[in-house]
């Protein structure tokens, strides 16, 4: 990914889709906000047991710094599930950031509607991005083990494709920093639980040297990604991982259970 600092904060953004000039996307980090002790600083979730006024107020310097319309901000209540949601032009101007407005029960959010920008939030789970140069369509869909599982990359992608005419052949598709291979350790029943969902599943689990098992949700999404039709030359993987970042990103599992939550954005200018 491209690292670039900008006022006080630090963004990362997919080298894939930065030709787009209409587009707006990025990874926040979690500098520049006002949030505190675990939450320090730019905490993006009211859910987590942060200030509600430290909250908004990190929404605020994130639109002030990429340049985008806080109020046509669209987010979702992510609960770990495949619910889709389509965001058409009634969502403009709406706060759909704050947590009465979000999506609710939601784990990805599609739109091709100009001004409005699609943000979830994470702490060690995939964030996954869309965007289809010939329709102008964007997509965000929230992948942590149960979305994997649950084949939520895939699903996005046939929304895309039958609900926005998309064809997979155009469309770029980026898998954002989320906890790699290397520190996210599973246990027998959920190594159970990914055989019986997933198309090759043993391919996805690293063995360490006294025999822990860990899980590569980074392949395991791009595998589904390239079973639809998305395109290798259109297909990014960050593969940065959030636990090893700690300094960068905010991680579940290394801020023991107790820790703010970044964000992945698309949107379309």
């Amino acid at each position: 990914m491209i690292k670039k600092k900008i006022g006080n904060g630090t963004f990362l953004f997919f080298p894939n889709f930065l030709n787009y000039k209409e587009l707006i996307h990025a990874i926040s980090t979690r500098h520049s906000g006002v949030s505190s002790n675990n939450y320090a600083s730019l905490n993006l979730s009211f859910q987590v047991g942060d200030e509600d006024d430290n909250v908004k107020e990190n929404h605020q310097i994130l639109s002030q710094t990429l340049g985008f319309d806080l109020s046509s901000l669209a987010t979702c209540q992510q609960i770990h599930q495949d619910n889709i949601a389509m965001v058409d032009g009634s969502y403009l101007k709406k706060d759909c950031f704050l947590p009465g407005n979000a999506f609710p029960e939601t784990d990805a959010l599609v739109t091709d509607v100009p001004g409005i920008t699609l943000m979830t939030r994470y702490a060690d789970c995939v964030p996954l991005i869309f965007y289809d140069p010939k329709t102008h369509t964007v997509a965000i869909s929230h992948a942590g083990w149960k979305g994997t599982l649950l084949h939520i990359a895939q699903k996005t992608v046939e929304v895309l494709v039958k609900d926005y005419h998309c064809q997979p052949q155009h469309i770029l598709a980026a898998i954002g920093p989320s906890i790699g291979p290397c520190c996210y350790q599973i246990n027998s029943t959920m190594a159970d639980q990914a055989v019986k969902e997933l198309y090759k599943a043993q391919e996805h689990f690293v063995k360490s040297t006294n025999d822990d098992l860990y899980f590569n949700l980074w392949q395991a999404n791009k595998k589904q990604l390239q079973r639809v039709g998305i395109k290798d030359e259109h297909l990014y993987s960050a593969e940065l991982c959030t636990s090893c970042n700690f300094d960068l990103f905010y991680s579940y599992r290394k801020g023991k259970k107790v820790t703010g939550r970044f964000g992945a954005l698309i949107g379309l200018r």
